[in-house]
């Protein structure tokens, strides 16, 4: 069971119940955008699914760090066509290096993930960072054509790679949007380039996190997919 809601312009978030996870959609004019694709092929494929109600672009996927149910899905998207994957310079290492590891997470909502056995459990390690070596604050955008997305790190927040996505008025903070970690976001989010104001200020409309708990329920407007 998943649902879809729209918290912007052509910006979706695609909720899934295993792990409560929310995953975010948003979509240009030549190619869309998919920030976290779940701890498996099962996870995964809802969220492909509930993406493919929305749009038929060529699809990107970020991923917000390198924690199980945030990239395990990624084979998925791999099978369905897509050849960038982003994420923080560390977390791809942390994927390469202890991805199979975590498979021992998800085996009893993932069995095909934890056991590394049938189609769409592949470790998909990203292989688009943002400039530097992933030790200082970095930013960057991706084109997704009429529309960019900004990317960006600030340092250590739900760990040390973790990486920020905002469009418009919608930050998606992957695990670090808890209530303690957003000082250190609000100094980078106030910057120029960014042409936001602030966590709390006018600037950002909605602070998206990927767990259900930890997103403003009420201020969204979803429907069912499946």
């Amino acid at each position: 069971m998943s649902s879809l809601s729209e918290v912007g312009d052509d910006i979706h978030v695609i909720t899934t119940e295993n792990w409560r996870l929310n995953s975010g959609l948003v979509v240009g004019s030549s190619r869309a955008l998919v920030i976290d694709t779940g701890a498996g092929p099962r996870q995964g494929r809802e969220i492909l699914e509930a993406v493919r109600t929305v749009t038929q672009l060529p699809l990107v996927v970020l991923n917000t760090h390198a924690h199980y149910d945030h990239y395990m899905g990624n084979a998925v998207f791999e099978r369905a066509g897509v050849t960038e994957f982003w994420s923080h310079r560390d977390a791809a290492a942390a994927i390469g290096t202890h991805g199979d590891f975590q498979r021992s997470f998800v085996g009893v909502l993932e069995p095909e993930m934890g056991e590394g056995k049938g189609l769409g459990t592949r470790i998909v390690v990203p292989q688009r960072h943002l400039p530097g070596t992933g030790l200082r604050p970095a930013l960057s955008r991706i084109d997704l054509g009429g529309r960019h997305v900004v990317v960006f790190s600030v340092g250590r927040a739900h760990t040390d790679n973790d990486i920020f996505a905002g469009v418009d008025e919608v930050l998606f903070a992957g695990d670090s949007d808890k209530k303690a970690k957003r000082s250190f976001i609000s100094t980078l989010v106030g910057a120029d380039d960014l042409h936001w104001q602030g966590i709390d200020g006018e600037g950002v409309g909605e602070l998206l996190g990927v767990h259900v708990e930890t997103v403003g329920v009420d201020r969204l407007r979803g429907r069912d997919v499946t």
